[in-house]
């Protein structure tokens, strides 16, 4: 575990500061907006349940449904002035969301806290001929500041939690490391966002406890000030141990020698993590990305294309590539294996339906590069329903029959990956295991490679396509090959000890990880291989 927390102590700083930025951020916007809405709401009855029901209305949406509706409200909105085209991903809309959901608590609590002032206040105030902005700065603020401050108090810790999902649109923080290990099915990962997230909403929680207190008064003011210290210190002091000893362990000496290169990359959370991803790739070509965004496949796209990002991972065969204008940058030291995506079936399914090879077997080389590029982008542009896109493929090459009535038995549990490309040949798969009479339940997008082959191991799933080049490495852990016919032959023997599975024939295409970048950049930058990206910038 210490390892794993010194390989990820760079970013982990990283994403800590997102997440201390994001939500004092969007606490302070909350603050500065939220004050004068409160003060307006009392002042005018008539206002007060208007405001108050807007705000509790925003609170009740859920966060990536805000999330996803303000991309989309940011992306239709046209050039602003002074500020241009608003980024419809990252940090914008991030921003936008936490204020909306820290409003509530600071108005209700500034509406609350003026309510409380004292009659005689209000009165002697009056008596001395103070003016209405004269009262309300004075004495009514003055008096109500602690019930606004546990307002403060509040929305600040419902902000850390809300600020993890902002990593869900590139808008980093320790969000980051949860998503990646739920899609990797990787508890340290999880813990390593989820941990430092919980501790920093209770240190900002007991910091604006003590602040609370020091605005107390009375006799009870002295000693709530001490327990509220008392309590501080408590919460502080292991968060101050473990971050000195964390900064103070040695460095590894090779990821300390790579030569940084000033790009801003977005990358998947299964490629930052995989043995044959962003690591290995590091050190193969000695070079740093200093500055990674952790992002799903969709949003790196339209980041390239905001200019938010330079470089991004992508697949070969990925229809979106022509679409968004991504030249892929060549492999120039031949880091990537063979990606040959197979059917991969479990031996007791097919015990239960012996014709099942011969089904699946009618795919085999029948798929080239070219062709699921174009199915790909049938489903990622064009909007098409990934079964609909996989029959009519089937059907033009007259793989289905007229299926006769499925037989009695168990089906087969046909599952994906999430990603458009898993799920088409999780129809095609399905489509002609049905075809054959073979019953067929599908479990498609059940998540990243791990998920599903862990899965397949624990008999789950009886079937679903996985590439030679991600089983050698991410599943098997055994040294990449190029050697196409090697790849297959090694994981084709492991499986069925490791897996209790059998690798059918290859479907024809290799859809490998590649680098992209926008078209235009790499001609300015003269970008043509990886290896180019340590060039300094013109």
């Amino acid at each position: 575990m210490i390892s794993f927390l010194v390989e990820h102590r760079a970013e982990l700083w990283l994403r800590l500061g997102e997440h201390v930025g994001l939500t004092a951020l969007s606490v302070g916007l909350a603050v500065a907006l939220g004050v004068p809405l409160g003060v307006l709401a009392r002042r005018r009855p008539r206002l007060e349940g208007l405001v108050l029901g807007a705000a509790g209305i925003l609170q009740t949406v859920p966060s990536l449904a805000m999330l996803a509706f303000l991309m989309v409200l940011l992306a239709a909105l046209p050039a602003l002035p002074l500020v241009g085209r608003v980024r419809s991903i990252g940090v914008p809309p991030a921003l936008i969301a936490l204020t909306l959901y820290a409003m509530l608590p600071i108005i209700r609590n500034v509406v609350a806290g003026l309510r409380g002032v004292p009659e005689a206040s209000l009165e002697a105030a009056d008596g001395l001929g103070m003016t209405p902005r004269q009262r309300l700065r004075l004495v009514e603020l003055p008096l109500a500041l602690p019930v606004i401050l546990a307002g403060v108090r509040t929305a600040a810790v419902i902000g850390v939690g809300v600020a993890t999902l902002s990593a869900f649109i590139g808008a980093g923080g320790l969000g980051e490391f949860i998503n990646r290990g739920l899609y990797l099915s990787q508890n340290r990962l999880i813990l390593l966002g989820a941990v430092p997230a919980a501790w920093l909403a209770l240190l900002l929680d007991q910091a604006l406890a003590w602040g609370e207190a020091a605005l107390m008064a009375g006799p009870a003011a002295s000693p709530a000030r001490r327990r509220a210290r008392n309590a501080f210190a408590l919460a502080l002091l292991p968060a101050l141990a473990g971050g000195a000893a964390l900064a103070l362990a040695p460095a590894e000496s090779a990821q300390a020698a790579l030569a940084p290169v000033a790009v801003r990359a977005a990358f998947t959370g299964e490629f930052i993590e995989r043995p044959d991803g962003l690591a290995g790739l590091q050190a193969a070509y000695g070079l740093r990305f200093p500055d990674v965004r952790d992002m799903d496949e969709s949003l790196m796209y339209r980041a390239l294309a905001q200019n938010a990002v330079d470089v991004i991972s992508v697949y070969s065969t990925d229809g979106r590539l022509d679409a968004f204008g991504v030249r892929l940058l060549a492999d120039d030291k031949g880091y990537f294996p063979p990606y040959e995506a197979a059917a991969v079936i479990r031996e007791d399914a097919l015990r239960r339906w012996p014709g099942a090879p011969a089904a699946l077997g009618r795919l085999s080389g029948r798929l080239d590069d070219a062709t699921m590029r174009r199915l790909n982008y049938e489903v990622d542009e064009k909007k098409r329903a990934p079964e609909k896109v996989a029959r009519e493929f089937l059907e033009s090459l007259g793989l289905l029959g007229r299926a006769p009535r499925a037989r009695d038995g168990r089906p087969v549990v046909v599952a994906s990956k999430a990603f458009t490309e898993g799920v088409l040949l999780g129809h095609m798969m399905a489509l002609l295991l049905e075809s054959d009479g073979i019953p067929v339940k599908r479990r498609f997008n059940l998540g990243g490679t791990m998920i599903v082959s862990n899965a397949l191991k624990a008999g789950e799933i009886d079937a679903y396509a996985e590439y030679t080049g991600t089983a050698l490495t991410a599943i098997l852990g055994l040294p990449s090959t190029p050697d196409r016919a090697r790849a297959f032959s090694t994981v084709a023997e492991a499986y069925p000890e490791r897996f209790a599975s059998r690798w059918l024939a290859p479907f024809g295409f290799n859809n490998s990880y590649a680098l992209g970048v926008r078209a235009a950049e790499a001609e300015r930058r003269g970008w043509r291989t990886i290896g180019d990206l340590k060039r300094p910038a013109k």
